[in-house]
């Protein structure tokens, strides 16, 4: 939403008119804090006891670093609306992987604009933010599955940060994102050109839509899955 502010700003000026603050749509929950935040409507009960938690924490029903097993697969992957965690934790359910959710060690903002600007920053001065704990066992992964959202039409710098810190040689990687509009085609570059120094293998990547029966496709396209 950030990037089209300025665009309605102009035009809201160009008429006079009282512009509010945006919002990107990632859910229903949201949009209604969003508009009981600008005053349009009335907070109800039943919307305050059912507020999401924020991305600073861990919801009671994920778990984000289960048990190791021997699993030779691996889900690693970096979510702030929610969107990816449930693609990553439907690719885990379906491939008996192991699954690490990438959390930033200073914690992106939890409101859209500002955890936006910070990650358009990171961008535009390629910083790596630091990755928050380990994954433990990493040279057990042959197969490991790399998932995040797209931030103008490509990955977020944090998995930049993955790849810095971790080796992928040998390994296959498969990437997927989620994204309102952007394909997963103008990602596959820079998952390829991260990947290039360990001579990986990289598989044809998905994006995400919701959709598991379509996930599901596209992992047996693959032959992860049967």
């Amino acid at each position: 939403m950030s990037s089209s502010m300025p665009v309605m700003r102009r035009l809201a000026k160009k008429d006079k008119a009282k512009l509010t603050k945006g919002y990107r749509y990632t859910s229903n929950s949201g949009l209604h804090n969003f508009l009981v935040s600008i005053g349009a409507v009335k907070r109800s009960k039943k919307a305050k006891s059912s507020k999401a938690p924020s991305q600073n924490q861990t919801p009671a029903t994920n778990v984000t670093n289960p048990t190791p097993t021997d699993s030779k697969s691996l889900v690693v992957y970096f979510s702030m609306s929610g969107q990816t965690q449930r693609a990553a934790e439907e690719i885990q359910r379906l491939t008996n992987s192991n699954i690490f959710r990438i959390q930033a060690a200073d914690p992106y903002p939890t409101t859209y604009d500002s955890y936006a600007q910070r990650g358009d920053n990171e961008r535009r001065n390629n910083i790596h933010p630091a990755i928050r704990g380990t994954i433990l066992n990493w040279d057990q992964y042959s197969t490991i599955y790399v998932g995040f959202p797209t931030w103008w039409q490509q990955p977020p710098m944090i998995i930049h940060t993955l790849f810095d810190q971790y080796n992928f040689s040998g390994k296959t990687i498969v990437p997927f994102t989620t994204s309102m509009s952007t394909p997963m085609s103008a990602s596959m570059p820079y998952i390829r050109q991260m990947a290039a120094p360990y001579n990986a293998t990289v598989l044809n990547g998905y994006r995400y839509t919701g959709d598991n029966a379509g996930l599901r496709t596209w992992l047996q396209g693959l032959n992860l899955i049967k």
